[in-house]
C-alpha cells in the first residue's frame, strides 16, 4: 500500500536515525533484540504517520465534500436554467399565438365576412327590388295609356257614347249631336244604346278606381315618379270626366257608387267636392 507524502517523509527520517544509531557494525550485536527493535520501530512509525495521515484524510474529505457541494450547486443551477428555458419556449409570444387567440381571431374574421356578405346580399336584394318596382311602374303606365287608347277606340267604334267624354260645359252640344245621329233608331235600338252607354259609364268608374288603388297603395310600393303620374291622371278624371252630367246620374242618382270601394267613393267626393249640387242628366240622348 503506498504511503501518503507525510508518511513517506517520516519513514525516511526514521531510516536515517536508525542507520546512524545502529550502523553497519552493530547489526550483529543487536540481532538478538531484532524483534523488540522491529516492534519499537513500528510503534514509532505509526506514531509519526497516523496524525499526519488523519489530518490529510480530514482535509481530503473536506475538499471532497466541498467539491460535492459545488457539483450539486452546479447541477441545480443547470436544472433551473433548463427549466427556465423550457418555460420560455412553452410561454406564448406575439409571434406564436395561443389556440384561444387564433380561435378569437377566426371568430372575428368570420363575423366580418358574415356581415359583409349580409350587406352585399341586402344591397343586391334592394337593387333587384328597385328594378322590379320600376318595371311594375312602367307596366302600370303602359296599361293606363292602353285604357285611354281603348276609350278612344270606343268613341270611334261606338259614337253613341261620345257625350260621356266631355265636360259639363260641352255636354249639351254633344248630346244634341248624338240625338241627331240616332234619331231614326227604334225602341229596341235605343234600349241597346242605353245599355251600351251605361256599360261604358261603369267602365270609366272602374278605370278611375284602379288609379285610386294605385295612389293609396303603401309607400314602399310606389315611387315619387309614379305618384306624380297618378296625381296627373286623377286630376284629368276630375276635370274632364267625373263631373259629366250623365256620369253623375249613374254614380250619384242610380247609386252606382255603391258597387265600388269606400276609398274610391271618398276620392270621388274629394275630387268633386260639390258633387251633391251638380246637375245630372237622367234621360240622355236615347229617351
Amino acid at each position: 500500500m503506498p504511503l501518503c507524502p507525510p508518511a513517506r517523509a517520516a519513514s525516511l527520517q526514521f531510516s536515517a536515525v536508525y542507520t546512524k544509531d545502529v550502523g553497519p557494525t552493530g547489526v550483529t550485536a543487536r540481532a538478538a533484540n531484532s524483534t523488540v527493535a522491529s516492534a519499537t520501530v513500528k510503534l514509532e512509525l505509526r506514531s509519526l504517520i497516523a496524525p499526519t495521515c488523519r489530518a490529510n484524510s480530514l482535509r481530503n474529505a473536506g475538499r471532497l465534500q466541498e467539491v460535492g457541494v459545488r457539483a450539486d450547486t452546479t447541477l441545480l443551477s443547470m436544472r433551473n436554467t433548463t427549466l427556465a428555458s423550457l418555460r420560455r419556449r412553452s410561454k406564448p409570444t406575439a409571434s406564436q399565438p395561443t389556440p384561444d387567440r387564433i380561435a378569437r381571431v377566426l371568430g372575428v374574421v368570420g363575423c366580418i365576412v358574415a356581415i359583409f356578405s349580409l350587406t352585399v346580399s341586402g344591397l343586391v336584394a334592394y337593387r333587384n327590388d328597385v328594378r322590379n318596382q320600376e318595371s311594375e311602374h312602367q307596366d302600370f303606365i303602359r296599361d293606363t295609356y292602353a285604357t285611354y287608347r281603348e276609350m278612344s277606340r270606343f268613341q270611334m267604334q261606338q259614337p253613341e257614347v261620345a257625350h260621356v267624354f266631355v265636360r259639363p260645359g260641352d255636354y249639351a252640344g254633344e248630346v244634341a249631336q248624338v240625338k241627331r245621329a240616332f234619331a231614326a233608331a227604334g225602341p229596341e235600338d235605343r234600349a241597346r244604346l242605353s245599355l251600351s252607354e251605361e256599360a261604358f259609364a261603369f267602365y270609366l268608374f272602374t278605370s278611375f278606381e284602379r288609379l285610386v288603388y294605385a295612389r293609396e297603395s303603401p309607400a314602399s310600393m310606389r315611387s315619387p315618379a309614379l305618384d306624380r303620374f297618378l296625381d296627373r291622371q286623377l286630376r284629368y278624371y276630375a276635370q274632364n270626366l267625373l263631373s259629366n252630367p250623365r256620369l253623375l246620374y249613374y254614380w250619384r242618382d242610380l247609386r252606382g257608387c255603391e258597387y265600388y270601394d269606400l276609398s274610391t267613393q271618398r276620392k270621388y267626393l274629394q275630387l268633386v267636392p260639390n258633387l251633391s249640387r251638380l246637375a245630372s242628366d237622367p234621360h240622355g240622348p236615347f229617351e
